[in-house]
């Protein structure tokens, strides 16, 4: 199991159903695609509709959670499995199925939005790899509409060795892209 997102210096993870800093990062983007290969892409539906349209394709099977009893199969001739989240106590007894027998055979990458990330951040034990981006804009504050905890974000550190981080500078922002890895 493994988990992938991007956060602002301040724990910024989205605006408004955007990234904080605009468009995807191509450099960001390679490492998470590189990461999340040949597995089940989990998500909430506002973070599936948030995608590139190039990202969506490029996965045959995804987990999409909603509120919402309806099912949506086919969906810009795409093909996913919708969850329910009442079917479940909580996003992570989901999770913790996939783990324990619900398909071992797959590999599952958990994505976003905010409240799964911060849920998987509160349950560490059940992944194997992390992947975080780490976005700092050099001259300005990034906008948003929700953040992560940074204090969650840092248990990273304590329950993982980490590879060594990958930096990319352009004109607007400083990028640490950082995986983690079970100790």
């Amino acid at each position: 199991m493994r988990l992938a997102f991007a956060t602002g210096i301040n724990g910024e993870f989205a605006n408004n159903g955007s990234l904080p800093w605009g468009v995807p990062i191509k450099e960001d983007m390679n490492h998470f695609v590189k990461f999340c290969a040949n597995k089940v892409m989990v998500m909430g539906y506002k973070t599936w509709l948030s995608l590139p349209e190039t990202v969506q394709k490029k996965y045959k099977t995804l987990v999409v959670f909603t509120r919402k009893d309806d099912t949506y199969y086919n969906f810009k001739g795409l093909k996913f499995i919708v969850e329910n989240m009442s079917q479940f106590e909580s996003f992570i007894e989901f999770l913790s199925q996939c783990e324990d027998g619900l398909d071992q055979k797959t590999e599952y990458c958990v994505i976003g939005g905010a409240g799964i990330v911060e849920s998987s951040l509160k349950h560490l034990e059940i992944f194997d790899a992390v992947l975080h981006t780490l976005v700092d804009p050099k001259e300005y504050e990034l906008p948003h509409t929700q953040t992560i905890s940074n204090s969650l974000i840092t248990r990273l550190d304590t329950s993982f060795k980490n590879q060594d981080p990958f930096f990319y500078e352009n004109d607007n922002f400083s990028i640490t892209v950082t995986e983690y890895y079970r100790n």
